[in-house]
């Protein structure tokens, strides 16, 4: 992800807050590395692999006291960077969590099934409401596999990367 879109990030997040992310990697650790000690991140990740990976580099860096993985598997999953990767089926439980939304001020959908993840995001704000109004992102956002889900969302402010950054596109969803 490039750099001024992480930026958009942390400057979305408010003091004593928490992000949720569905996905992890390089952008975890970054902000991990950039957020303050009153701010957490929770990942939500479906490859045990990565998972261990992930945990290595947290530990490594000592930022695991600003960190929460919940490791949720998926049946089965279609190839990276494909539209393959957009299907839910199988990833009930990786989509389903964490089950409180609301203690979460930024979040950011950069896993697989990113469409069901907005769309379950957009269920829960209609059902109960956004007590905080939470800013949601969604990385590689320009993919057409994603269409369904953003036009579900009504308005989305794109964030194009600097120029010479990794070219992909983030959206943010106006829920609020």
């Amino acid at each position: 992800m490039a750099l001024n879109q992480r930026q958009a990030l942390l400057e979305a997040l408010p003091d004593h807050s928490a992000i949720l992310e569905w996905g992890s990697g390089g952008t975890s650790l970054w902000l991990l590395e950039n957020m303050r000690d009153d701010q957490s991140l929770t990942s939500v990740e479906h490859s045990l692999q990565w998972s261990h990976e992930l945990r290595r580099q947290v530990l490594k860096r000592d930022l695991a006291h600003k960190w929460e993985l919940l490791y949720r598997p998926v049946s089965h999953e279609g190839k990276n960077a494909t539209p393959w990767e957009e299907c839910p089926a199988g990833a009930a439980e990786y989509i389903g969590t964490p089950a409180d939304l609301a203690d979460f001020d930024v979040i950011l959908i950069d896993g697989i099934a990113r469409g069901a993840c907005l769309a379950r995001l957009l269920n829960y704000g209609e059902k109960v409401g956004w007590p905080l109004c939470p800013a949601i992102f969604i990385h590689d956002s320009s993919r057409p596999w994603y269409d369904w889900a953003l036009a579900m969302a009504g308005s989305v402010e794109r964030i194009e990367p600097d120029p010479g950054e990794y070219p992909a596109q983030l959206a943010r969803v106006k829920m609020c």
